[in-house]
């Protein structure tokens, strides 16, 4: 988007997670999707900081944004999914 890079996702119930990396508006961006373990609150980490929504902020060029989405155990819906009570596909 204009506003910074949409995130949707999708983990099968038989994955723990996965890593991609983007290029997006000369960053890039590393995200890693995972299950949530038993200790941590699902949602969004930008750079180790909370990010509520599904738009990534625009990283500057030339630089790397680490992403961090926690997923519930018991669903493979997010936070973000679970707050605006909508499903990705």
């Amino acid at each position: 988007t204009v506003d910074g890079l949409r995130v949707r996702h999708d983990l099968p119930d038989t994955w723990d997670g996965y890593r991609v990396r983007r290029q997006f508006r000369g960053a890039e961006y590393d995200i890693t999707v995972r299950r949530a373990a038993s200790h941590e609150q699902p949602g969004c980490l930008v750079d180790n900081v909370r990010w509520e929504g599904d738009v990534l902020p625009l990283a500057p060029a030339q630089s790397v944004q680490r992403v961090e989405i926690l997923i519930t155990r018991t669903s493979a819906q997010s936070v973000w999914d679970a707050e605006t009570q909508t499903r990705h596909t």
